[in-house]
């Protein structure tokens, strides 16, 4: 039992520390650039795991398909999104609103699948996002500033993971999550290529060993191996264990933004957490009979 517990530290302090990577790494590389450079080594990482497992490419027109959608809406767009919008805010203020993905879901999956949301649900998500306000601040009513652009663009990514959580449960059920992960970031790879040439610059890329570090951190820990910890601890455990990280992730962010980057822990950022936090406790708790049953 103490080793779930330990990867699922690793895990939320991995994904916290996402967003300290990508400011670090932003100074050398433009926003799509880095996203093009995440998703080709991530995606490589977790093919040439699955295929030395034994794993094989799916041969159906229809799940290829899937995983082109999966590589735009649920890699390559937010990627990008947290990337243009990280130079704008800290990153322990991204690594807040990338939190909301469980609230997001939990919307989409009342429309698209079985899952309804029931008055419990929908109180926390309505918490969930009064934090976001919290957040957004006062400042959002007075018009569009580079803050606010960026504070919506991760929430915008934040949407986007949410959206592609949902099309992977209904599409990817047969497929090993090392596939469907790896061959989506592939995928969003290959959209990426075109994509860095025409908004970005990669060639201009003037990458330091700090910056360098800090990219290949992104790709293979925060992604790759990430997505690998996912899977392993979902095995092991089941998707209600995992899910804490998404209470570790957030403090690690906010600590790593304080402690590497000089960025300020206000009362705001800590309350507007704390509600954001309760908020996915309320929508996502399940009762003691429910968690046996799933």
């Amino acid at each position: 039992m103490l080793i779930n517990y330990a990867i699922l530290v690793v895990l939320g302090t991995v994904w916290g520390s996402s967003f300290l990577f990508i400011k670090l790494a932003l100074p050398a590389f433009d926003p799509p650039t880095l996203a093009f450079m995440r998703t080709t080594l991530g995606g490589g990482f977790l093919i040439a795991v699955a295929l030395l497992a034994g794993r094989r490419p799916p041969a159906e027109r229809k799940i290829w398909l899937s995983l082109l959608v999966l590589g735009l809406i649920g890699n390559a767009l937010p990627f990008v999104m947290i990337n243009t919008g990280q130079q704008h805010i800290d990153s322990s203020l991204g690594a807040v609103l990338i939190t909301t993905v469980p609230l997001f879901t939990l919307g989409l999956a009342h429309f698209f699948t079985d899952d309804k949301v029931m008055w419990r649900k929908l109180v926390g998500v309505c918490l969930g996002f009064l934090g976001v306000l919290i957040l957004l601040g006062p400042a959002a009513l007075r018009g569009l500033n580079s803050q606010l652009i960026g504070q919506l663009l991760i929430i915008g990514a934040s949407c986007c993971f949410a959206i592609a959580l949902v099309i992977s449960r209904r599409t990817m059920t047969n497929v090993h999550p090392t596939i469907s992960a790896g061959l989506s970031l592939a995928l969003a790879a290959l959209i990426l290529l075109p994509v860095s040439f025409t908004i970005g610059d990669p060639l201009a890329s003037k990458p330091t060993l700090v910056t360098s570090l800090a990219m290949l951190c992104l790709s293979l820990l925060s992604t790759g191996m990430n997505i690998l910890l996912l899977f392993v601890l979902i095995q092991r455990t089941g998707p209600n264990f995992v899910a804490m990280n998404n209470y570790i992730a957030p403090v690690v962010g906010i600590a790593w933004g304080a402690l590497f980057l000089g960025e300020a822990v206000t009362s705001e950022k800590i309350g507007a957490t704390a509600i954001i936090l309760i908020g996915i406790a309320l929508a996502t708790w399940k009762t003691p009979r429910t968690w046996r049953r799933s």
